[in-house]
């Protein structure tokens, strides 16, 4: 860390700090990388991106020399990616002990946290799977749903499929994500859930083979279990 405390030292701070993970949940505006370096959690992940670096340097020795040296403008660009894409500090620790088994250190960010987040996501409903039944109102789990609130059911059911399978994929991945941290938040009212179900029109499914048809048999979650 003395690298990026001399080069700090200089530098002004903000008088006043906010909590950038926290506005963009609540505010759901986009956040500018001068916006994320003012906030608390962005300096508390300067000092781990220090100490990961360390720690890769030793252990990778040239290979991550090779690939990234870690100057202050990496570092910052490192601590505002990890910010942005609302690393946990648990994920942080999981990435790392991934990162060390394998035989290159990650040389991004989104690289890092897709160590550990890849394995995550594919503990739910596949994705596909999850969407074509969403879309007509029969939802596997409870990311499912939530997935299909964020999106808008109605929209899911009347858009272009190529339009709303493209959000579902970006969407779904997220709501995993946040469901892995944070699993009590998901909670659903079943009762409600079953009325939404009911009240729905069911959509015409996009053309797919027997086998996958099968396949959504196959993988339906009762609502109760969750």
């Amino acid at each position: 860390m003395d690298i990026i405390n001399n080069q700090l030292i200089n530098q002004p701070q903000a008088s006043h700090y906010q909590p950038c993970k926290q506005r963009y949940n609540e505010s759901k505006q986009l956040v500018t990388v001068s916006q994320v370096m003012q906030s608390e959690q962005y300096l508390e992940y300067l000092e781990l991106v220090d100490a990961l670096f360390e720690k890769w340097n030793k252990h990778f020795s040239s290979k991550l020399k090779d690939r990234q040296f870690l100057d202050l403008d990496t570092a910052r660009l490192w601590a505002a990616a990890l910010v942005m894409l609302k690393a946990t500090n648990e994920e942080i620790d999981l990435a790392f002990a991934v990162s060390i088994t394998k035989l290159w250190p990650p040389t991004t960010p989104a690289d890092f946290l897709e160590l550990i987040r890849s394995e995550v996501v594919s503990e739910y409903p596949n994705s596909d799977t999850a969407y074509i039944a969403a879309a007509n109102g029969n939802y596997l789990h409870a990311v499912c749903h939530e997935t299909a609130m964020r999106i808008g059911t109605f929209e899911l059911r009347t858009q272009d499929g190529y339009i709303t399978s493209k959000k579902w994929d970006r969407i779904y991945k997220e709501v995993c994500i946040e469901h892995s941290q944070n699993a009590a938040k998901f909670n659903q009212n079943i009762a409600a859930i079953q009325r939404k179900r009911k009240s729905d029109t069911p959509a015409l499914a996009p053309k797919i083979s027997l086998e996958a048809q099968s396949a959504i048999s196959n993988h339906t979650i009762s609502i109760r279990k969750n």
